[in-house]
């Protein structure tokens, strides 16, 4: 994995809903594909 990645069951706080990242799916030239979960606050 790139040294950016972001990890497994690592959690982003966003305005109205926190986001959970699940899975890394994929990573190519142009970037890296999430499966992610969003959760209200």
């Amino acid at each position: 994995m790139a040294r950016d990645t972001l990890y497994k069951d690592m959690v982003l706080h966003g305005k109205n809903y926190d986001y959970r990242i699940e899975e890394v799916l994929g990573q190519g030239t142009f970037g890296i594909t999430y499966l992610i979960l969003s959760y209200g606050r």
